[in-house]
């Protein structure tokens, strides 16, 4: 009886152990303890190794390194791997096994014996795993099958933590070597985008694999957060809030990434960016929070007088430039800008909004959607400083963040000429002292106006553009000596000529103020017109042949057709462009150029053609060239002017030269003739 309760006592013992060991979680140690594993090599020196992109190295030398566990497929964030940490740098080391997480919880060290393994990267970052394994064009790394896990890597103690390194998006790089890929890093005041925080941290549908968001920090710093679909907390919200985030950083071709254990890595527990109460500030001091690089802004409230005019069209679509005390700024609205020049206007700002550096022009780029409150108070006046260009050239020198420079504050300049011509476009504007560019949109409502010739008055706001300082107008009323030209377009349709009509151009000519205009007239060719309802004659130089592209002949001085306009005693015309229609017969002037008294007719004036119309081009020598098959009207033929038709005070006369016809017979005709200009 003894003897059976003894054997009894044995059985129960047994099963006993046998209940334990089957409900352990961990494989532990019986002493959390490291074995006597020696370690010779670094992971930093180990990862020195590698030589580059795709160029997966097998390992033959007897090395072991050590580290922490601080990733595993816990939950399903990272698949069938565990990233170890040591002192100098971290590593993912690729499992082809499930669950691994219960051999290597995060804190287990572990001793991996290299020998065997293969050193390679998967879109730059670098891993440890086996021979590697071809994935349609790609190259990657096996995984180590469970029966080897053993063979190659030893268990350590359990327990041992690892501080996450705090960082910045700006310690980063995508170096395929950068110290920082792979470790458990902290970064500090981040949050998800607005947009986001509806949403889940992945997909968990699994329609896609992965989702990628990207966090921002209230200094507009990013970084991409990826997190797989098939994670446990793939359906859980995404916070609203602001704070740390912990993870693993990693790089793939080149984008930098961030993954996370779980969503303990996340603590969102604060206010984001920019709520709570706005903070009043002055333009000067929001302009002094600049730093030579983009900046996020807070909940501030901030005010100024509007100095800009966009209704005149001279500034871009969506801006307002604001003016309080001394310091100006540009705002991107990005909307329809319904202020007013001398309406007084507090913007709200928020974290969506931020300065940036925009070509050289400090901006205040409000968030798609902003809404522009209403003005506080209209009428107000900004009365502007008085500057010459050379003070106002070095001033825009200092930093976009220094509030002594002037950008985009009013400033008079006194005795300054602006180049010649229209408005439009770009001019140099000088002074006693220096030059600067005065700039004007091509939308403005007075872009097509000319100048003031002489030294003038000018008023407006400067800044600079991609590295030249430029000075802007908001309408006429901001330069002295400026008197409006009347834009005029005189047509000839030549609706009186007929076969029967002689040399000069019976049409009534069109009456517009100021202006003397005399009829066309045809001037060494046939002595009538060879159809109706076009200027059409024949007699030109030959020097063609039908169905050939060789031309020999040459303008004949005394063979054109002829037009003289010009202003009425004490007005001033500007000459823009002559367009019309040109057509020849079968046998008519394959060439033609323009040419004016200007210069007593020596040389071609400026053409252009229609791009759509394929009959005629442009040649050497500004000449208009018809195609030998072409016997009807060719439209979009012009004349482009120039500076030297500006200002005129004495008529002008253009003359048509055709030239290498293909016989005497031959016509050459111009119709639809539409002299552009104004007159003032």
């Amino acid at each position: 009886m003894k003897t059976y309760y003894s054997f009894l006592r044995i059985i129960l013992v047994r099963a006993a152990v046998l209940i334990i060991s089957c409900n352990k979680t961990f494989d532990t140690p019986l002493v959390n303890m490291d074995p006597e594993v020696p370690v010779n090599m670094t992971i930093a020196a180990l990862k020195e190794r590698y030589q580059g992109y795709g160029i997966f190295q097998k390992i033959y030398d007897d090395i072991t390194i050590a580290g922490v566990v601080t990733a595993n497929d816990r939950s399903g964030n990272f698949y069938k791997q565990i990233v170890i940490q040591d002192a100098t740098a971290a590593i993912p080391v690729l499992l082809d096994g499930n669950s691994v997480y219960t051999l290597y919880p995060v804190g287990r060290r572990v001793f991996v014996r290299l020998k065997g393994m293969m050193l390679g990267d998967y879109g730059g970052t670098i891993q440890l795993g086996l021979d590697s394994v071809r994935d349609g064009e790609y190259l990657n790394l096996g995984r180590i099958p469970v029966v080897q896990f053993d063979q190659f890597i030893v268990k350590g103690s359990f327990g041992n933590t690892v501080v996450p390194r705090l960082i910045t998006p700006a310690d980063l790089s995508t170096n395929i070597k950068d110290p920082l890929q792979s470790m458990l890093v902290q970064l500090e005041d981040f949050q998800f985008a607005v947009r986001d925080t509806s949403q889940t941290y992945a997909d968990p549908g699994k329609e896609v694999s992965a989702v990628n968001f990207t966090l921002r920090d209230c200094g507009q710093q990013s970084l991409v957060l990826r997190n797989s679909s098939y994670a446990s907390f793939a359906a859980l919200k995404i916070p609203g809030g602001n704070g740390t985030i912990t993870g693993i950083y990693s790089i793939f071709n080149k984008t930098q990434q961030l993954f996370i254990r779980d969503t303990g890595d996340v603590q969102f527990l604060q206010p984001r960016c920019g709520q709570g109460p706005a903070i009043p500030i002055t333009i000067a001091a929001l302009r002094q929070r600049y730093k030579e690089e983009s900046i996020a802004l807070d909940r501030y409230a901030v005010g100024g007088t509007v100095i800009s005019d966009a209704g005149s069209g001279n500034i871009p679509f969506g801006w307002v430039v604001l003016q309080s005390g001394s310091s100006g700024l540009m705002i991107n609205i990005g909307s329809a800008v319904t202020y007013h020049t001398g309406d007084s206007v507090v913007l709200n700002l928020s974290d969506a909004d931020s300065l940036v550096n925009y070509g050289g022009v400090l901006q205040l780029k409000m968030n798609k959607n902003f809404e522009q409150p209403a003005p506080a108070a209209t009428g107000r006046t900004i009365v502007p400083v008085v500057r010459t260009i050379q003070e106002l050239n070095t001033a825009l020198e200092l930093p976009l963040g220094d509030a002594r420079n002037p950008e985009s504050t009013l400033i008079t300049i006194f005795q300054a000429t602006a180049e010649p011509g229209f408005f439009s476009g770009i001019h140099a504007l000088q002074d006693a002292s220096d030059v600067i560019r005065l700039y004007t949109q091509e939308a403005a409502v007075f872009a097509s106006a000319l100048l003031p010739p002489g030294p003038q008055s000018w008023t407006g706001f400067a800044g600079s553009n991609n590295g030249n300082t430029q000075f802007y107008l908001r309408n006429t009323d901001d330069v002295t000596g400026f008197v409006p030209a009347v834009p005029f377009t005189a047509l000839f349709s030549f609706t009186g000529v007929s076969d029967k009509t002689g040399a000069t151009d019976p049409t009534p000519l069109q009456e517009i103020p100021n202006l003397v205009i005399a009829p066309f007239k045809a001037v060494g060719v046939g002595d009538h017109a060879t159809a109706g309802g076009r200027f059409s004659f024949s007699g030109w130089p030959t020097g063609a042949i039908n169905g050939s592209d060789v031309l020999s002949g040459a303008v004949d001085d005394g063979r054109y057709y002829e037009v003289t306009i010009g202003p009425s005693p004490g007005a001033f015309l500007n000459l823009f462009q002559i367009s019309f229609t040109l057509r020849r017969s079968g046998t008519g002037v394959r060439q033609v150029v323009v040419r004016s008294g200007r210069d007593r007719f020596k040389q071609n004036l400026p053409v252009a053609v229609d791009p759509g119309n394929k009959n005629v081009q442009v040649a050497d020598e500004n000449t208009f060239r018809v195609s030998d098959a072409s016997t009807t009207d060719n439209t979009g033929c012009a004349v482009i002017m120039g500076t030297a038709f500006m200002e005129l005070t004495e008529p002008v006369t253009v003359r048509f030269y055709g030239f290498n016809s293909e016989s005497a017979g031959g016509t050459f005709s111009i119709d639809d003739v539409r002299i552009k200009g104004s007159i003032r």
